[in-house]
């Protein structure tokens, strides 16, 4: 779990690592969890393994987070704009 100073620094551009942080990362036995900071997004899923999961937004500048099943499937992002399009895209 990250702390409430882990996540401002993420989120304000001060983090010394953030990949320590975003993307995928070990989750409970047989999941991972994953973060993705997407400024502007109203919502953000993960599409792994035929499934869409949604991802909790943590923070309102962007940083959403999540688990998904598997511990190694690969996974594609989909967010939700403001202006009703989406967009889906590969984890930078």
């Amino acid at each position: 779990m990250l702390s409430d100073a882990e996540v401002r620094a993420l989120v304000e551009g001060r983090h010394a690592d953030p990949f320590a942080l975003l993307g995928p990362h070990a989750g409970r036995p047989g999941r991972r969890r994953l973060r993705a900071f997407v400024p502007g997004a109203l919502a953000l899923h993960a599409l792994a393994g035929g499934r869409e999961q949604p991802l909790a937004l943590r923070h309102a500048d962007g940083l959403f987070e999540g688990e998904l099943p598997g511990a190694d499937a690969a996974y594609r992002l989909r967010a939700h704009w403001p202006d009703g399009s989406t967009q889906e895209f590969d984890d930078p």
